[in-house]
């Protein structure tokens, strides 16, 4: 059987602007990259006793993801992208403590939801290019996945 590839742009990620009980997924907009970062927290378990011999072992793991994109404004009205200015705006309001629920969306139609603390950079997306826009969002909780 062959691999299939999949390929990140054709994810999509929501952020719900509504409740836990009703939310309403608003998409992210201008997004050129959804990068998931993974890492596990590891405790030595050697002692004098041990000899050295005793390994490591994984106590947890922890994952966010670094969503970059254009940062979009309507050029007559000045709006921002409703997705960005969502993120943006709960950030602002409660700093890096603020955390709200995402979604995201896989090619097959596979759903992601879960809840992550939010830092976001809304003007340079981290970079140089002041036309950029980026957040860093540190999952809270377990994804939870509803298949197809």
């Amino acid at each position: 059987m062959a691999e299939e590839k999949v390929i990140m742009l054709d994810f999509v990620i929501n952020v719900n602007t509504g409740t836990d009980l009703s939310p309403d997924w608003t998409k992210i907009g201008g997004r050129k990259d959804l990068m998931p970062n993974i890492a596990t927290t590891k405790v030595d378990l050697s002692d004098c006793d041990s000899g050295g011999w005793a390994d490591e072992r994984i106590v947890g793991h922890s994952g966010s993801f670094t969503v970059t994109a254009n940062r979009l404004e309507d050029p007559d009205d000045g709006s921002r992208d409703p997705g960005q200015a969502a993120v943006e705006a709960v950030m602002f309001e409660t700093g890096t403590a603020a955390i709200l629920g995402f979604q995201i969306i896989t090619p097959g139609g596979e759903e992601w939801t879960f809840k992550a603390s939010v830092e976001c950079q809304p003007f340079g997306g981290g970079s140089a290019d002041g036309a950029g826009w980026s957040a860093t969002l540190s999952l809270t909780e377990a994804p939870i996945l509803t298949p197809v």
